[in-house]
């Protein structure tokens, strides 16, 4: 993942942008739900809030979905890179 070092709190980003197009061809409701919100409700950069609802909805749908076969690797992926950002 890109990470982007934002100088005015020195801590690394997630953008829009590349949460769209690391969920994208997902095509469960949460990730559905996840890629509606940032296309309407976000900008660009994102921040804690945003991050605390995608990591919500990423839980669930892990939950629901994940057999722990390879296909989900990339959302357990972004769903510990979120829990380092929001700690």
């Amino acid at each position: 993942m890109n990470y982007k070092l934002n100088e005015k709190n020195k801590k690394y980003k997630i953008s829009r942008s590349e949460f769209l197009n690391r969920l994208i061809d997902y095509r469960f409701n949460e990730t559905k739900d996840i890629v509606n919100f940032l296309k309407f409700f976000c900008d660009e950069n994102i921040d804690i809030c945003d991050y605390l609802f995608i990591r919500a909805k990423l839980e669930l749908c892990l939950k629901n979905h994940d057999n722990m076969s390879d296909y989900f690797i990339p959302l357990r992926q972004v769903a510990t890179e979120l829990d380092c950002l929001i700690s």
